[in-house]
């Protein structure tokens, strides 16, 4: 997921203070120092001003870090309201388990007709066999839909890709982000 309507800032934190950091981490930024009658002067020149975007439409529920904060790769931002997503997911759960449980009743099924072959007919083996083979496609199709489900809730998490300060938002709890929205 990417962040709607935010931007942030890739620096490094160390450079805050007068001694270099003791690892320099990738060149997410550029700093330049100088040192004048006994003070220390840093300036901090971004390498990288990103602005973020979000995938999905939706209201702004939460915003989960504080403008001028540190952020991680991978942090949580920006929140859009996922109550349609909880509840698609929870019904595609539900779903998989169903086709679960039919599959596996069908595969008993067709175990039983290849076990007890002289009581079923070559036709009732057959259709037992097109039924464990339906009921497998469609628990094939509703672990899909669990996946699709679970990438839509995703998406209403707005995270940030790199570590960072989060400058700002363009938004407030409550207002609505178009989905690719800058």
């Amino acid at each position: 997921s990417l962040a709607a309507a935010t931007t942030v800032l890739f620096v490094d934190i160390g450079a805050f203070s007068a001694e270099a950091p003791a690892e320099r981490p990738p060149d997410f930024y550029s700093t330049s120092s100088s040192i004048s009658r006994g003070s220390f002067r840093s300036v901090l020149r971004p390498a990288i001003d990103v602005s973020l975007s979000s995938r999905a439409a939706g209201i702004v529920e939460f915003i989960r870090v504080a403008e001028g904060s540190p952020v991680t790769a991978n942090q949580t931002i920006i929140s859009l309201d996922s109550n349609q997503e909880k509840a698609e997911l929870a019904q595609a759960e539900a779903a998989l388990r169903g086709a679960k449980a039919d599959m596996d009743r069908a595969a008993a099924e067709l175990q039983r007709a290849n076990a007890l072959g002289g009581i079923y007919s070559e036709k009732q083996q057959l259709e037992a066999k097109a039924q464990a083979e339906i009921t497998r496609s469609r628990y094939e199709q509703a672990a899909a839909a669990l996946d699709l489900a679970k990438v839509r809730l995703s998406n209403r998490d707005i995270i940030t890709l790199n570590n960072g300060i989060f400058l700002k938002t363009n938004k407030l709890v409550g207002e609505a982000v178009d989905r690719y929205e800058t």
